[in-house]
């Protein structure tokens, strides 16, 4: 009997984390798991210590406001890794937390294998030097990271991305006659992420449907906030409410995306899309001096250009949304170059299957 630790700390890295214990379960069904995770991860059978609901927090002032919690959760997971019976453990992105509970990891002898290497690369260099001594390999998603943690002596592989290990993304992207006339909004998975966005996102809708009357609007909300927004957001009520993304990008005509991995989601699927962000000043300010890119979207920064309008803090409001949507609906040839881009984004990703190798090694490190 094998048991392995593995903490995902949002609602990408759960769907990324299940895939992978699928994927192991299928080869050794009688590994055991026990960690931080969402529905994703329960439903594959893991022991869940809390849920990332309750950790499923941004920047830095909401991460202060919680510390007690955080420290108490680090206590809790420190008690399961000194009862001396996991094998190893598999750190899923979620850098701020998950690099404390890797160091405790290592001062135990459990192996670290870190799947979605930080993006240190835009975050800063520092913290790599802290990497090297809490891993004993790092798993990185796009091709570029691979180098970039080699240099630092860091045993880093490019695995490809675990979006294409969902057949979706396989498919070819449809062209503009062939997507429905919806405009798909995205405005995030956390409840803080929401009370910013949505009241400017409601305001553009009016003004949205009456410069596009032929069009539909939809909203794409995870399950597990959606009653938070419909008891605290009447309006949201006239809209759709779907928790099925990846077909509404796959199908939709144009988006409007938050930042994060619903960027490069909708860029996979050929959506084109404008995105944007809000936050506290505080939280931006200390976020744009620690920021190495210049960028914020992983579109753009894959791109190394700007192929997507960025409508971050002052500048996300109703003026700049209608002006970015309105060109991109009313300029085809712009729409084209796009959605040429995107494929371009795909190519480099596709070709390897991601949770596989993940699993592959992962029964490695349980063998040794």
């Amino acid at each position: 009997m094998s048991k392995i630790l593995i903490i995902a700390g949002d609602t990408s890295g759960d769907i990324h984390a299940a895939m992978v214990m699928r994927k192991l379960l299928d080869i050794r069904p009688n590994i055991e798991f026990v960690g931080i995770g969402g529905e994703k991860m329960e439903e594959v059978g893991m022991e869940k210590v809390i849920d990332l609901s309750g950790i499923s927090v941004v920047g830095f002032w909401e991460v202060l406001k919680n510390i007690h919690k955080f420290l108490q959760l680090k206590s809790m997971i420190k008690s399961i890794i000194e009862r001396g019976d996991i094998n190893l453990f598999i750190p899923v992105d979620y850098p701020g937390f998950n690099m404390t509970i890797a160091k405790l990891c290592k001062e135990n002898n459990i192996k670290v294998l870190w799947y979605i290497a930080p993006q240190l690369w835009a975050w800063g260099n520092n913290r790599a030097l802290k990497i090297k001594q809490i891993v004993d390999k790092l798993l990185a998603v796009f091709p570029f990271e691979e180098n970039f943690f080699n240099n630092y002596n860091i045993d880093t592989e490019f695995v490809g991305h675990p979006l294409l290990d969902k057949p979706i993304f396989n498919e070819p992207i449809k062209g503009y006659q062939e997507r429905e006339n919806n405009l798909l909004i995205m405005p995030g998975s956390r409840k803080q992420e929401i009370e910013i966005h949505l009241p400017i996102l409601l305001d553009y809708c009016k003004v949205f449907k009456s410069n596009y009357p032929n069009f539909e609007i939809v909203f794409s909300i995870p399950q597990h906030i959606q009653k938070f927004v419909i008891d605290n957001f009447p309006k949201i009520k006239l809209f759709y409410v779907e928790k099925d993304s990846h077909k509404l990008m796959q199908n939709s005509k144009i988006g409007l995306i938050k930042s994060g991995t619903s960027n490069l989601e909708a860029s996979l699927l050929g959506l084109p899309f404008v995105m944007f962000y809000r936050t506290s000043w505080f939280n931006y300010l200390i976020g744009k001096r620690l920021s190495k890119v210049p960028y914020f979207s992983i579109v753009n920064i894959l791109s190394n250009e700007l192929v997507v309008d960025e409508l971050i803090q002052q500048n996300m409001n109703t003026a700049n949304i209608e002006k970015s949507i309105n060109y991109l609906i009313d300029n085809q040839s712009e729409y084209h170059k796009k959605q040429d881009i995107f494929r371009e984004i795909k190519n480099t990703l596709i070709g390897k299957s991601a949770s596989s190798r993940v699993a592959e090694l992962a029964l490695f490190y349980l063998g040794q």
